[in-house]
Formats: structure tokens, sequence, C-alpha cells
């Protein structure tokens, strides 16, 4: 009998969860699916950890926190789900000439202030953190615009 409730359970969170995910954009669904997955995760590394499996239970609720988003709050979560966190590049601190800066923008000595500008924006497009990019380069970029703005 408690076999039938648990399969019935089964079937009508499945059913739920499809219909969620059928009312929501391909965006959200992904965002939605990911959560519902890392919930269900650890909800089983619960059960195992009752029934006395640490040993694949821990895991299981390290990438479950993962997936539901609590991974910051969790550091092996986000080793786990090989999201390591990148250590703190070190600040540009050698000062910098004019012909390193223009090489850093890719610019010739003849470049107008407006040229600098467009370089400088066009190039965080591509290497600024919040897009990907890395803090030394996004840190570079900003050091050979301010070398080449003050001279």
């Amino acid at each position: 009998m408690p076999g039938i409730v648990i399969a019935a359970l089964i079937v009508v969170a499945a059913l739920w969860f499809f219909r969620q995910l059928g009312r929501k954009p391909p965006q959200e669904a992904r965002g939605f699916s990911t959560k519902i997955f890392g919930a269900a995760l650890m909800l089983v590394s619960a059960f195992l950890a009752l029934r006395g499996a640490m040993v694949f239970a821990m895991p299981l609720f390290l990438a479950g926190a993962g997936l539901f988003g609590l991974g910051k709050y969790l550091p092996q979560a986000a080793n786990i789900m090989g999201q390591r966190p990148s250590p703190t590049p070190p600040e540009p601190s050698t000062k910098m000439n004019a012909k390193e800066a223009l090489s850093v923008l890719g610019l010739t000595q003849a470049a107008s202030r407006d040229e600098i500008i467009a370089a400088h924006k066009r190039l965080q497009r591509t290497n600024h953190p919040d897009v990907g990019g890395s803090d030394y380069l996004a840190g570079k970029i900003n050091q050979a615009r301010d070398v080449l703005l003050k001279r």
C-alpha cells in the first residue's frame, strides 16, 4: 500500500511540474527546472541520510544545493558543480606608459579622445567580469584608458 501512495505522489508531482514548465518562457523554464531538480536531489539525499547512507547523501545534497541556488552559501557545492570560484587576480600595480596603453587598446599614436573612449568601451564589452571576462584584463583596459586620457 505505501508503494502505491508514493507512486501516486510521484505521478502528481510530475504532472504539476510539466504543467508549470509549459506555462513559462524558455529562459524561465530552464531556471525553474534546475531549481526543481536541485530540490529533488536534496530530498533524495535526505532520504539516503535517514537510511544511513551518508557517503551518498552528502554529495547529492551539495549538488542539489548548487542547482537550487544555494551554492553561494556552500562553497563545496560550487566545487562539485564545476563552478570553482576564480582566485582574486592581482591589481595592475605597475605604471603603464603610453606605448603600452596604446597597445592594450589597439590604437595608434594619433588616436583622438573619442577613439580612445570607443576602444575602451568595445574592449570592456567583451572583457568585463560581469560578462565573463577577467578582473585583471578589465583593470588593464581601464588603466590604459586613464593613462591615455591624462596625457
